[in-house]
């Protein structure tokens, strides 16, 4: 408390010779003059109130080292009207960006990624950089929803200077517009062995471990009642263990890029949902290139984020060249070609078993792969029908 009082009334740091100590406290405690502190080496030193310093006679030989506290420091800022001017401008911007939306969080969303989200929003009415007293959230999650079908629900939360959104999405629904009146079976795609099925629409007509061909019968929309057949849209889930074979030929002799040096440069800042191009070298010329685009958000020591994003694009020239592979690096392309036509057919698949074989040829290496799993067989098949009335 004691400190705080001479910070805001204002304080000098006086020297005095050092063998004066006792004449200066002995005049401190006649004339009741307080002191924050006295201390004493080969020069003293001490602290008291700027309305004490007139009444130190010249005598003890006290003199000013410096001045501490409030008064002292706005005097300072006085004779520096820049420091002023700057203070200023920092707490406009203080309160800007905390009026500001600095970061979008999205939560939820398992199919849809969350930069498709982010580009909804934004043609909602939505960004980062909106001022929070004008974003309408109702308004936001009613254009959203309507240009976005596939979200089932969104709730839009402004938190500070953050908007949480949360989204459901919508579940997958078949399409039931197939063939006259959209009437149609669910068969089997191909043969397999039924693990699960399930009948949302229609009745079942077969069970779990039956071995099914391609065509059969899976879920059918056809019904027998006592007023003729009736039918309807079947629809369901039916998972069949499969076994299919992939066979991929990597040649020995294969084009390869070389890059070349001259590659060209773009420098943007996206602030506030603004692109400003800040550099860009020569133009492209007319050889092949690759786009690298690399996009960072700014970040505070503390790491907070800034509505600022840096944005650079390189393009990098290559020429395209014919180069021989040995059998081992075929073989591993072999195998890199092998893992993108798995993930690509096999995506929503269970797998349960690979089996891999391979033989070299004069072109090149041929890798196959023979995969035991779980996928979804059942696939529409259009169908007509007459009621009857008895």
């Amino acid at each position: 408390m004691r400190r705080l009082y001479y910070f805001l009334f204002g304080w000098y740091r006086l020297a005095f010779p050092a063998e004066r100590r006792a004449m200066i406290l002995d005049f401190f405690l006649q004339n009741d003059i307080g002191m924050l502190f006295c201390e004493c080496r080969e020069e003293g030193t001490l602290g008291i109130l700027r309305s004490d310093l007139g009444r130190l006679p010249p005598e003890l030989g006290c003199r000013v080292v410096s001045e501490h506290g409030l008064p002292s420091l706005l005097l300072r800022l006085l004779r520096r009207p820049g420091l002023i001017t700057g203070g200023i401008v920092g707490l406009v911007l203080f309160v800007l960006f905390s009026m500001t939306v600095w970061r979008i969080e999205v939560r939820g969303n398992e199919r849809i990624s969350t930069v498709e989200i982010e580009e909804g929003l934004f043609e909602a009415g939505l960004s980062v950089g909106d001022l929070t007293s004008r974003v309408d959230t109702a308004a936001v999650c009613t254009r959203f929803l309507a240009k976005n079908p596939s979200i089932a629900w969104i709730g839009i939360y402004l938190r500070g200077t953050t908007v949480s959104v949360e989204v459901r999405e919508a579940e997958m629904v078949p399409d039931t517009d197939v063939g006259d009146g959209g009437l149609y079976n669910l068969v089997s795609s191909c043969d397999a062995v039924i693990e699960t099925i399930r009948a949302d629409a229609g009745r079942a007509v077969v069970a779990r471990g039956t071995t099914v061909r391609q065509g059969d019968l899976l879920i059918s929309g056809v019904y027998n009642t006592a007023m003729g057949l009736v039918g309807i849209a079947a629809r369901g889930e039916v998972r069949g263990r499969v076994i299919r074979t992939f066979t991929v030929t990597q040649p020995f002799l294969v084009t390869e890029k070389v890059y070349s040096e001259g590659s060209t440069q773009e420098f943007s800042l996206n602030f506030f949902g603004k692109e400003i191009k800040l550099f860009k070298s020569a133009g492209k010329n007319g050889e092949e290139y690759d786009i690298i685009k690399r996009k960072e958000q700014l970040m505070l020591p503390g790491g907070l984020r800034l509505p600022i994003t840096t944005v650079r694009e390189v393009a990098l020239p290559y020429e395209s060249l014919e180069v021989r592979l040995d059998e081992e690096q075929a073989v591993r392309a072999a195998y890199r070609r092998m893992e993108g036509e798995l993930t690509a057919h096999l995506a929503d698949a269970e797998i349960l078993r690979e089996a891999y074989s391979g033989e070299f040829t004069d072109e090149g290496y041929v890798l196959t792969c023979e995969v035991e799993c779980v996928i979804d067989i059942a696939a529409k098949l259009p169908y007509e029908t007459e009621s009857t009335g008895g």
